[in-house]
């Protein structure tokens, strides 16, 4: 939890402070913060979303995201224990 918190923190902070700039900054930023963590992207994207007035997408996107990201795991685990003596 605490890498993705600091993740969305320096994402909301860069998005911020580099906006207009170059494509290439975004792609980087992405990249080294996607790699550190993809919650950062995640929260970026819901929050652009959030920031356009797409308000309902924006609710649905974050939620659907977290109920599918949650059914997956819970699907990889039943898959998981089935396979394994």
């Amino acid at each position: 939890m605490t890498i993705n918190v600091l993740g969305c923190l320096l994402m909301g902070g860069l998005f911020v402070l580099l906006e207009g700039r170059s494509a290439w900054v975004f792609f980087l930023m992405t990249g080294i913060l996607g790699g550190f963590t993809t919650f950062s992207a995640y929260a970026l994207d819901t929050m652009k979303l959030w920031q356009a007035g797409q308000i309902l997408p924006a609710l649905a996107y974050a939620g659907g995201t977290v109920i599918l990201s949650l059914g997956a795991v819970g699907l990889g685990a039943y898959i998981a224990r089935g396979i394994t003596p």
